[in-house]
């Protein structure tokens, strides 16, 4: 089914310019809600809670630091050299 495009036009000489595909037009008659939304927006959504998680449960394994994950096999002083956090026992 091909989409054949027209042009609703401006109401104020300030609104941007909208092209809508004939299609809306028909799902709009069907009961559907039609609007434009920026992509930024369900990025944003999905992208937050994403990094949120990502972050969340970044774990080091035992035997590493667990503020910069440097490993700490043989370390006796009590703090990373790394980053200089302190060991606990």
């Amino acid at each position: 089914m091909g989409q054949s495009w027209r042009y609703v036009g401006r109401r104020y000489s300030s609104d941007p310019v909208i092209w809508t595909p004939k299609l809306w037009d028909e799902l709009a008659l069907l009961g559907f809600r039609v609007g434009l939304m920026p992509l930024w927006i369900p990025l944003a959504v999905v992208a937050v809670p994403t990094a949120w998680l990502w972050w969340r449960d970044r774990r080091f394994p035992p035997g590493h630091c667990q503020k910069c994950g440097y490993d700490l096999t043989g370390n006796v002083s009590g703090r990373c050299p790394e980053c200089g956090e302190r060991i606990s026992a």
